[in-house]
């Protein structure tokens, strides 16, 4: 190797002693749905860049969190291109203080600052990351005011609108009582229906049922709690718990009713003929007659199937299929096990007959070389004892 060649070529070598050159960078952006690739897209007359993962293992799960892919995991050999940070996380020019002045000089290669994170994502809601980074954290301090502990959400707390009419804070301490009052013209539609807990008297649900096969389901649950002086509420979508907040008020409480209904549960997918015996080996769960993944996180965007559901069911199809193939190889190999035996079974029966015809053969002409020899003995004799 040249000098300086191992800078450029990173190797390991292993203990039978041959050197494994270790994986490249990839050439193409790592965010879903991007297709900027190393060297082919411009913006505004300017090649853009594409920025390898921070060494970091923090920064980089930071990167991972915020680009949120579920089929494949953030490597360290990834890269992701510029248009997906803030313009305050590139570094374009070198900058020095010269005679008391700022002098900034056009860098080679863009680089990143320390704290630069991928904001701009097509994928994400809008409520998430790709809201803009504040540009300093602030210390937040105590006022010394007693706060009470809620219990941890599971999704991020929605406050309400400013605008929107909340009920007296009398009603607040009836609790789940106050929810006696909803009627159906407060729920998001006529399928919601309300129910009354009978073995918990500070509990109401309101769900939507749908028909699943033999047996009917629940497809979206709600159950209030009364946890004085709020209402602490579950929210259910396909049997999985999607969101868990602490409402004090009835208004609130219908506010995320509609919510709920404006999600688009996960349809899951059905049985199909051989998944039976594929299914035990699977991590999965059944609802409403169809099969779900257990990472299923209930809700989707588009109607369908989420994408732990997908990879599931095309699991259970690849064993299906595979077993079938299996079988079909198996009894085709024993019809060619019985045909070849069959071959040579007919063959050695051949060899048989033929032999035996050869020895029959042979055994004639025995007899006739004996009786031949013994006429010419006879022959040879005096007259007197040939008599």
């Amino acid at each position: 190797l040249r000098p300086g060649s191992l800078n450029l070529y990173k190797t390991a070598v292993h203990r039978r002693g041959h050197a494994a050159v270790m994986p490249r960078q990839q050439r193409y952006c790592f965010v879903p749905g991007c297709k900027i690739r190393c060297g082919s897209a411009w913006l505004q007359g300017r090649k853009l860049s594409l920025f390898g993962v921070p060494v970091d293992d923090e920064r980089r799960r930071a990167w991972e969190r915020a680009i949120s892919r579920a089929d494949k995991r953030l490597g360290k050999n990834c890269v992701v291109c510029e248009s997906h940070f803030e313009e305050r996380f590139i570094v374009r020019n070198y900058k020095h203080l010269i005679n008391g002045e700022c002098v900034e000089i056009p860098r080679g290669r863009p680089t990143l600052t320390k704290d630069a994170i991928p904001t701009i994502l097509p994928t994400v809601p809008a409520a998430g990351l790709c809201e803009p980074l504040p540009l300093k954290i602030e210390a937040v301090w105590s006022n010394g005011r007693t706060t009470c502990k809620r219990r941890k959400d599971d999704s991020f707390h929605e406050e309400p609108d400013s605008d929107e009419t909340e009920v007296p804070t009398s009603s607040n301490c009836d609790g789940v009582y106050g929810l006696e009052g909803m009627t159906q013209g407060d729920l998001p539609n006529r399928f919601w229906a309300k129910h009354f807990i009978s073995n918990d008297a500070d509990v109401v649900a309101f769900s939507v049922c749908a028909s699943g096969g033999e047996t009917p389901c629940f497809q979206k649950l709600l159950l209030c709690s009364s946890s004085a002086p709020t209402i602490h509420c579950r929210a259910y979508v396909q049997g999985v718990h999607v969101k868990t907040v602490d409402v004090d008020s009835v208004s609130a409480v219908r506010n995320l009713l509609f919510e709920i209904d404006a999600m688009i549960p996960c349809e899951g997918f059905e049985k199909e003929t051989g998944m039976e015996a594929a299914q035990i080996k699977t991590k999965h769960r059944l609802h409403g007659g169809k099969l779900h993944s257990l990472r299923c996180c209930g809700t989707v965007r588009n109607r369908g199937q989420c994408l732990q559901c997908k990879y599931l069911h095309k699991l259970l199809k690849n064993q299906v299929y595979y077993k079938r193939a299996k079988w079909k190889q198996a009894s085709t190999n024993l019809a060619q096990k019985l045909k070849r035996k069959n071959e040579l079974l007919r063959r050695q029966e051949h060899t048989i007959a033929r032999l035996s015809e050869t020895i029959e053969m042979m055994k004639e002409d025995i007899e006739a070389i004996v009786n031949h020899r013994l006429k010419k003995m006879l022959q040879s004799l005096p007259k007197e004892q040939q008599v």
